[in-house]
């Protein structure tokens, strides 16, 4: 398990476009994962430095958002839910599998910023990873109960 999260943006359109080409994809009701796990083999700028560095993207498509205030709102909302999401799977689950994760939300089009909150994306986020973590990973029973 991890103490501390190291959790670093996924910058670059190089590098979005190799974690869309070897990476492993998830879909849960609103949010698209695509998954480089560890013994995933790719070769970014930004895995160099360090090995226990997660990097993450995230991605809210033009074509479903039209405004560009919306999209980076949802994208906000979006990094704050990993970080808090990651958090509190880390309690439970080894997260150190993951090498790379994007997120692309997929949820119902918004057309004014002031109508999407927190709330309604970190539940989405928190349950795609969870549900992740469970199909490619074995943890104890005792912990599944008391998450969510």
């Amino acid at each position: 398990m991890v103490n501390k999260l190291n959790l670093s943006p996924l910058k670059g359109f190089n590098s979005f476009q190799t974690v869309f080409k070897f990476g492993s994809s998830f879909y849960s009701e609103n949010v698209l994962l695509i998954i480089c796990n560890k013994s995933c083999n790719i070769s970014l700028k930004q895995l160099t430095n360090s090995s226990n560095i997660i990097l993450y993207g995230i991605s809210a498509p033009k074509r479903k958002f039209k405004k560009a205030v919306v999209r980076n709102r949802i994208k906000r909302l979006m990094r704050v839910s990993i970080r808090q999401s990651l958090e509190e799977l880390s309690k439970f689950y080894d997260i150190a599998i993951f090498k790379v994760i994007l997120i692309i939300w997929q949820g119902p089009s918004i057309k004014k910023q002031n109508q999407i909150y927190l709330n309604d994306v970190e539940p989405y986020i928190f349950k795609a990873l969870k549900n992740y973590l469970e199909k490619n990973q074995i943890t104890d029973e005792k912990f599944t109960d008391k998450i969510y």
